[in-house]
């Protein structure tokens, strides 16, 4: 493999495993404001009534969090940046999610 090749992957990993952990956290933040304190079973999950509109809005969240990270700047490279730097783009971002 090219060094290039392993660069695009790195990236794309990173890409996913960050929106992966976003709309995990969303729906952990679901979970917990949904009052219930114990685990559904199967049957319970398959029984719930999920709305088209929610699937799109999380998909679209999740969209535009991919947008704005790539936007602030997250996913190029700072070898050679300092900390500060990175420090505003990370507050950044988050800010524009929040």
């Amino acid at each position: 493999m090219s060094p290039n090749l392993h660069r695009i992957v790195f990236h794309r990993t990173a890409k996913l495993l960050d929106l992966t952990i976003l709309a995990l956290s969303f729906l952990a933040a679901l979970a917990i404001t949904s009052g219930s304190y114990s685990l559904l079973s199967f049957a319970d999950f398959l029984a719930l009534r999920i709305q088209i509109f929610n699937l799109l809005f999380l998909a679209a969240y999740v969209f535009g969090c991919a947008v704005t990270f790539t936007s602030c700047g997250l996913y190029v490279s700072h070898r050679l940046s300092n900390w500060p730097r990175r420090v505003r783009e990370i507050v950044a971002a988050v800010t524009f999610i929040t």
